[in-house]
């Protein structure tokens, strides 16, 4: 050591001396190098010295042809200078036993690798290592393992491509390239630890574009070359990737880039020739590609295209074993799972060419067996679908296959004949249809297909009672008006009289033609309860109540016609009895009649004293105090209104004589009871006995005549005996 600083010293010296005797007696020289050089000793920075001595003045004198001599020898031992003094310090550092990492931070080679690598300093670091190895045989290091501990293998190996392609770095690269291919090999890296150490599985289907992939593929050959191995890229990339099942929508999907298009066709041939080397069958493709597991999302696959690919190549070598895509599908799937996929598919612009041919052989095989148009409907399941059949992509199939059934067999098939057949009937299918038109989704479809259903019944000269069966409206006279498919009669009858203004019809017709007048009016009420049906109810209910009007019917014929008798008390809460008080209030406006329910009650109970006792009756129920408790204030109001009190029901309306009113039975006192508490509400009661004309009763008085029982009436015996009677009753 000690001879390097002596020898450096005498440089020093010696380039002192010539700077001197360049230096004119006059002249100021500027600094010279000899600080930088001095500071740099100190605290081992680099060495480089690059100013020269030179004029204050600047001017040119008749010597600078000697001077030009002079400074080629000062850049010369400049240049030795320089190597001395880095000599010099990394012997230094080696003293201090540096890492490589360590040397690498004194150098300052620069924050990236490809910063590194066009560095002059990046020799100092060779030099170092070859210094280091040297005294320490048994742990040596590389610039190349120096690099790759602080930047990465993958960022080392992407610079290291672009190097070697710049004329400054070229030679640089190469070496280190060949370096990093040995430290890989050396550390036992295999083809995939190198694909990984690269991490071009982060790159997606941009890997086979990446400047790594070059990398890879050289340590590719290196490894096979050195290990007698036969990896390719191919098996690298399907182990990288986690399986072929991945790399394959790798492959594909790299296709479509300009870029990457070239390295992913040889990936492609490469694939298929393992594939027919192994003679693999192509629904074990299938399963190695996962596309066995939902056909929904088989067809929007980039997996797919492998598959397709292949059966081709399969099929050259296998030709006594000719297989089809569709016929792979199918030995996987069920009939209505490829349909549904295809016809989704066809929807797809990306996926609409391949989806077109399958669905061409599927409905071509289906023709060649023999299958009729609902044979297809139930081999598609959609009556399993319900109300989604409507919008499921199957009955778009069903709809092509009709179209080529009728094209190539002369038929005359329908899609609405192949629903109603499949649904059950036509019933079922406007169920369905119905429900299909709460989906906003599918709504249009299937007003369409209404549509379409009600102009075959035209075409086919259906008559509505018939159109009426065949909706199962004749089944349920209490839901007819609330059943879904009473729209549809509607909208037929419409149609129908349209086409037929002479033969007219009309639903309230056809409703009496399948049931009685009562059970259509009771239906009506039911029906005007439910805001659903509430329209339909208030014109139907008009309708009749105007029939009945016109064909000269009175309230009691009504009656009779809505067999309100058949149910006795419990008439008065029958739906049809809102009928009833429905037609009295028309008939009494259309006719200027004086009818009313309790009128037509009492003549159908056999009086006013039967119609009584019932309506107390039914006020003791639960089910029938209301109205019962309603009819019974009509009742009292048209009492009152005779100017009857307590005792003349008894004596009036029951019969029961004055002098036996004592002996009445309970529920005629208890009808009496009731009145004199409806007449004290209504009437008012004042102190005393108070008589009507000539007629004394207990309670007050109107505009009739009042004869008070006081001082000027004690005689009046009767008034004496009815407040008595009236006592009685209390």
């Amino acid at each position: 050591m000690r001879v390097y600083i002596i020898a450096l010293l005498g440089v020093i010296g010696l380039l002192a001396c010539l700077a001197r005797a360049s230096k004119p007696a006059a002249s100021k020289l500027k600094a010279g190098p000899f600080p930088t050089i001095m500071d740099s000793l100190m605290d081992d920075q680099d060495i480089i010295p690059t100013k020269r001595l030179l004029r204050a003045s600047g001017a040119v004198t008749g010597n600078s042809e000697e001077r030009v001599g002079f400074g080629t020898i000062t850049g010369l031992v400049k240049s030795h200078v320089s190597k001395v003094v880095d000599t010099t310090r990394l012997k230094t550092w080696l003293l201090k036993n540096k890492t490589g990492a360590q040397v690498l931070d004194k150098l300052k080679l620069g924050d990236d690798i490809a910063t590194a690598l066009e560095n002059t300093k990046l020799n100092s670091l060779r030099a170092y290592a070859k210094m280091f190895n040297k005294k320490n045989s048994n742990s040596k290091i590389s610039v190349i393992g120096i690099l790759t501990a602080r930047y990465g293998d993958d960022e080392v190996a992407k610079a290291l491509v672009s190097a070697q392609k710049k004329a400054a770095t070229t030679d640089t690269a190469k070496l280190l390239r060949s370096e990093q291919l040995d430290f890989w090999l050396t550390s036992d890296k295999s083809v995939v630890d190198v694909f990984k150490l690269l991490k071009l599985s982060d790159d997606g289907y941009e890997a086979l574009t990446s400047r790594k992939l070059e990398v890879l593929e050289k340590y590719i050959e290196f490894f096979n070359q050195k290990k007698s191995g036969h990896e390719t890229l191919l098996g690298t990339f399907t182990t990288g990737f986690g399986g072929e099942e991945k790399l394959v929508p790798i492959i594909y999907y790299a296709m479509w880039d300009p870029r990457t298009q070239t390295k992913a066709r040889e990936l492609e041939a490469a694939l298929l020739r393992r594939w027919r080397d192994e003679n693999l069958q192509p629904d074990e493709v299938l399963k190695l590609l996962k596309l066995n597991g939902n056909m929904e999302h088989v067809l929007n696959s980039r997996r797919l295209g492998a598959l397709v690919t292949y059966i081709p190549t399969y099929n050259n070598k296998n030709r006594d074993n000719q297989v089809s895509l569709l016929g792979v599908l199918m030995a996987h799937y069920s009939d209505d799972a490829v349909a549904k996929a295809i016809a989704a598919a066809r929807r797809n612009l990306a996926t609409e060419e391949i989806a077109k041919k399958l669905q061409s052989q599927q409905l071509e095989g289906w023709l060649k067996s023999g299958k009729s148009a609902d044979d297809v409907f139930v081999l598609l399941k959609l009556k399993e679908d319900g109300p989604a059949a409507i919008g499921s992509p199957k009955l778009d199939t069903l709809d092509e296959y009709i179209k080529l059934l009728n094209t190539q067999k002369s038929g005359e098939e329908t899609v609405i004949k192949a629903l109603v057949t499949g649904f059950g009937g036509e019933s079922n299918l406007m169920s369905i249809l119905t429900t299909a038109k709460a989906n906003t989704q599918v709504a249009v479809k299937a007003e369409k297909l209404e549509t379409a259903l009600l102009t075959q019944w035209k075409n086919e000269k259906f008559q509505p009672e018939h159109v009426f069966k065949l909706l199962k409206l004749d089944r349920d006279a209490d839901n007819v008006l609330g059943s879904a498919n009473l729209p549809v009669l509607m909208k037929y009858i419409s149609t129908f009289n349209k086409h037929n203004p002479t033969h007219e019809v009309s639903l309230l017709g056809m409703l009496k033609a399948h049931y009685s007048d009562d059970m259509v009016a009771k239906a009506i009420v039911t029906a005007k309860r439910s805001p659903a049906t509430e329209e339909i109810a208030k014109k139907l209910q008009t309708q009749q109540l105007e029939e009945w009007l016109n064909s000269g019917k009175s309230v009691n014929d009504v009656f009779t016609l809505l067999k309100l008798k058949e149910y006795g008390l419990a008439a008065i809460i029958s739906r049809k009895m809102e009928m009833l008080e429905e037609y009295i209030k028309l008939f009494n406006r259309e006719k200027s009649g004086h009818e009313s329910v309790i009128k037509t009650l009492t003549s159908v109970f056999g009086g006013e004293g039967k119609l009584a006792v019932a309506l107390e009756t039914g006020r003791r129920y639960p089910r029938t105090n209301i109205k019962a408790t309603e009819l019974q204030s009509a009742q009292f109001s048209k009492w009152l209104d005779e100017g009857l009190d307590s005792m003349s029901v008894l004596t009036n309306v029951f019969k029961v004589k004055e002098e036996n009113v004592a002996r009445a039975s309970r529920m005629e006192k208890s009808v009496a009871k009731q009145f004199k508490a409806f007449y004290e509400d209504n009437v008012g009661v004042l102190n005393g006995v108070r008589c009507y004309t000539k007629t004394c009763v207990g309670g007050s008085s109107t505009s009739s005549e009042l004869f008070a029982l006081n001082n000027e009436a004690v005689g009046d015996f009767q008034c004496v005996l009815r407040s008595i009677l009236q006592t009685q009753l209390r």
